[in-house]
């Protein structure tokens, strides 16, 4: 363990992995999918990891190959499938300045439930968009990326569907997060007040939409659009060499019933476990009882699911929506089935018990059974 936790820090601590670092898969990958942290690291230096929990494999693994053709239309297509894939569009090479491409910066307006753009002042990208640099999901590409005017690394997440490449779906992707961040400012607000979680907070990453100005693709009316969210992988902790395990990204839940286990934490040695174990233990318990809160608090209409990120901060989540009330046409939402899976697996702990009204909280068979109904 040792060992790796040395391999994991030099891979994010050279200079050269600095200046062009590949950014972590922060999507849509399965739990089932993700490696053994220590054959991760050695085959291809990714540093996420995540944990299995193992009885769930056999029926996610069905899901996800059954996926591709129970995948419903989206409403908000323009007439093409809305899982046509399609690259990311090439640059025009003659607008660039100096490597920086031409790029409109919009942030999501919640009073006004659309995008409005940041400044007016002209924005910039840079974009390390070569396959060997780049991170695949199942429905986002990931680039490191800089805008201009921040020092900060970030992640151009392009989406790999075509119409999840504009703005309206850009839009609904942000309402979608700002939900997300309601949600979470209603359960830190009760998890404050529970012993030994008084320092811990969920929080999720800043993410704008960035409209790819100097790109374009035969036939297209305009220039596509991305999310593009701070990376998390790219801090003090990570570029100095002092980064531990728990401040490398995560995979708590996915959207199949997937999640992690006490089993997937044992630590090799009791110094491992004392080390580390019993805080990875408090984010895994904040992890599930955040998905669990947002099932019980909000009127049993959803269930907040793939809660991944590094310790609290998160990105990129989605939901499961009892019967067919989605407004965000989430190509994860799996409907009822979804949240069957998720208390399929889901063992209620401190936080569940804190933060979810005595009279609301259920136990998990009990809303299988009533969904199954």
């Amino acid at each position: 363990q040792q060992q790796q936790q040395q391999q994991l820090q030099y891979t994010t601590s050279t200079p050269i992995k600095r200046e062009v670092q590949s950014s972590i898969n922060h999507n849509e990958t399965p739990l089932s999918t993700v490696l053994d942290m220590s054959t991760e690291v050695a085959n291809s230096g990714n540093t996420s990891f995540g944990y299995v929990n193992q009885e769930a494999i056999p029926q996610q693994q069905r899901n996800i190959e059954n996926s591709q053709s129970t995948r419903p239309q989206s409403m908000i297509s323009n007439g093409e499938p809305q899982f046509n894939s399609r690259p990311l569009p090439p640059v025009d090479v003659q607008s660039l300045q100096e490597g920086w491409e031409s790029a409109e910066v919009w942030v999501y307006d919640p009073t006004m439930g659309t995008l409005k753009k940041k400044d007016n002042e002209e924005n910039f990208v840079h974009l390390y968009d070569s396959e060997e640099e780049s991170r695949l999901g199942d429905y986002f590409c990931c680039y490191t990326a800089y805008l201009s005017g921040l020092a900060a690394a970030h992640v151009l997440k392009w989406p790999l569907y075509t119409t999840m490449q504009t703005q309206q779906a850009c839009t609904i992707a942000l309402k979608k997060l700002h939900h997300a961040k309601s949600i979470a400012e209603d359960f830190n607000a009760i998890l404050a007040s529970l012993k030994g979680y008084e320092h811990l907070h969920v929080d999720f990453v800043d993410t704008v939409c960035v409209k790819l100005q100097a790109r374009r693709e035969a036939g297209d009316a305009g220039p596509p659009w991305a999310l593009c969210e701070t990376d998390l992988d790219d801090t003090d902790v990570h570029n100095d060499g002092t980064a531990g395990l728990l401040d490398y990204f995560c995979l708590f839940n996915d959207s199949f019933g997937g999640v992690v286990s006490e089993k997937d934490m044992d630590a090799a040695d009791e110094y491992e476990r004392s080390s580390w174990i019993d805080d990875f233990r408090k984010l895994n318990n904040i992890a599930q009882g955040f998905s669990c809160f947002s099932y019980f608090h909000y009127g049993r209409r959803h269930t907040l699911i793939k809660v991944q990120g590094v310790r609290c901060r998160y990105t990129n989540p989605d939901f499961h929506f009892v019967g067919n009330s989605d407004p965000y046409f989430s190509p994860a939402n799996r409907n009822n089935e979804g949240i069957k899976d998720f208390f399929q697996s889901h063992v209620h702990n401190d936080v569940c018990f804190h933060t979810i009204a005595a009279q609301e909280l259920q136990e998990p068979q009990q809303v299988i059974a009533e969904l199954s109904l």
